[in-house]
């Protein structure tokens, strides 16, 4: 029943965050429940800060609850807890939590252990896994995909686009410029299209058209975050 509870409270702050998109940051910081978070990897499976969920897995890589082709044991599912920070590859997450390093299959959702970095590395190595998808990604990063339209996109648009008048733009922000360049930069942009943002709004834009005229400034972050060119 908590993790019920714990699931209509996310989708809430699913709806919650697409509906904030209308108001500024400041509006956006009063929303309650704004220290939890749900990221999607890039195979679909979710990292979760939650109640209901931290209490006794921490911030944990566990089945998408949302997923109605998983049965609802399935859904529950924990796969990896007590996360400390984790890297996407190539049909797998890498990372470490309270037992060492591991590496997750996404497809299948087997998690194999290893007793250091080095031996992660090379068992990366021996299976062709490429170069990463991302940084080594922790909690703080989770926090800043999960509320990236409000908090980082459209604060640092207005950071690094300056205004007619050239004066600065008052709106309340997180990052300094460095780091909202970092944030808008393509291999960040890439990164976000196959994971948490681009999931939502491929399922935003097939919507119909009068519901996605209903929120302009959500309609305008997809289109922007979609385009393969930016």
């Amino acid at each position: 029943m908590t993790h019920h509870r714990t699931k209509s409270r996310l989708l809430s702050l699913g709806v919650g965050l697409m509906t904030t998109l209308t108001f500024n940051a400041q509006t956006a910081l009063a929303t309650v429940g704004l220290a939890e978070w749900q990221v999607y990897t890039p195979g679909g499976n979710v990292i979760v800060h939650a109640d209901g969920w931290k209490e006794a897995y921490g911030d944990c890589l566990k089945a998408d609850d949302a997923d109605l082709a998983l049965e609802p044991d399935q859904q529950r599912q924990v796969y990896v807890a007590y996360l400390k920070r984790w890297q996407y590859y190539n049909g797998y997450v890498a990372g470490e939590n309270r037992q060492g390093f591991f590496l997750f299959n996404e497809v299948n959702k087997q998690v194999t252990y290893f007793a250091s970095e080095p031996a992660l590395l090379q068992a990366i190595a021996r299976q062709n896994l490429g170069a990463p998808k991302s940084n080594w990604l922790t909690g703080y990063d989770g926090w800043i995909e999960a509320w990236f339209p409000v908090m980082i996109w459209k604060p640092c648009k207005q950071l690094l686009s300056p205004s007619p008048t050239g004066q600065t733009h008052q709106e309340f922000r997180l990052l300094s410029k460095a780091q909202c360049e970092k944030a808008l930069s393509k291999a960040s942009l890439s990164l976000y299209r196959e994971t948490t943002w681009g999931r939502h709004c491929r399922r935003f834009q097939a919507l119909p058209l009068e519901e996605r005229q209903q929120q302009a400034d959500l309609q305008i972050f997809c289109d922007q975050l979609l385009d393969d060119s930016l």
